[in-house]
């Protein structure tokens, strides 16, 4: 997985919402890198990481995540969540709990995906909805991507 480190001190890890990449945080790692080490993450299929045919889906994602930390002998990092990265952060701390982390920063995570079909636009625009009922449906199989390993991969 590839990644930007700048600084050092306490680790903070920057993760990049969904078609995004370590880049998004090319002003901010500066800045961040004057206190803290400051990693910002490349997720798989993205940025300058590998572009493999499995393995997008946010739980794999979060594993990526931890042998990240791991590799890198983080001690108690705080992560720092955009969009999908918040999404990768909860699912983190489904899997592998918060005793490892130091504190979370969670950026611009929608809380609700799907618009109502009843709502008004002033409605629809606080909701932070990002597609209808059938916009969803039809991304499925984009999100959830290819089951199984390299050797047997099932749709």
């Amino acid at each position: 997985m590839s990644y930007i480190s700048a600084g050092e001190g306490k680790p903070l890890v920057m993760l990049h919402g969904w078609s995004q990449s370590a880049e998004q945080f090319k002003y901010q790692i500066p800045a961040f890198a004057e206190h803290y080490r400051a990693i910002a993450v490349d997720f798989r299929g993205h940025g300058e990481s590998e572009k493999v045919s499995f393995g997008y889906r946010i739980a794999r994602l979060s594993k990526d995540l931890q042998e990240l930390i791991g590799a890198l002998q983080l001690e108690k990092p705080h992560l720092l969540g955009h969009s999908m990265g918040c999404a990768i952060i909860w699912n983190y701390l489904d899997l592998f709990g918060l005793d490892e982390i130091d504190r979370l920063v969670l950026v611009d995570q929608s809380p609700l995906g799907i618009l109502r079909t009843h709502w008004n636009a002033q409605e629809i625009a606080a909701s932070g909805a990002v597609f209808t009922a059938e916009q969803t449906a039809s991304l499925d199989t984009i999100l959830l991507g290819h089951v199984g390993t390299r050797d047997k991969v099932e749709h």
